[in-house]
């Protein structure tokens, strides 16, 4: 994905974390000052898409950044 996004002339950096994945993300969001946070997530069932529903919504209320939910392939 990053080499995609490279060849759009959009800017990417990556980090790996360890911690509460929602805190991880906004605690970095906050440091690095980013412009958006990107999610999406690969389903297998009923209790994985309520699980990133949920992690979803969390970013939804907690951040102060746009956070953009891109749903998994049909």
């Amino acid at each position: 994905m990053k080499a995609k996004l490279d060849a759009a002339n959009l800017q990417v950096t990556t980090d790996l974390c360890q911690g509460t994945p929602t805190t991880e993300i906004l605690e970095v969001a906050q440091m690095e000052e980013i412009s958006a946070i990107a999610i999406s997530t690969g389903t297998i069932g009923k209790f994985q898409e309520w699980i990133g529903a949920s992690f979803a919504a969390e970013l939804l209320r907690l951040s102060w950044s746009p956070v953009l939910f891109f749903p998994p392939p049909c």
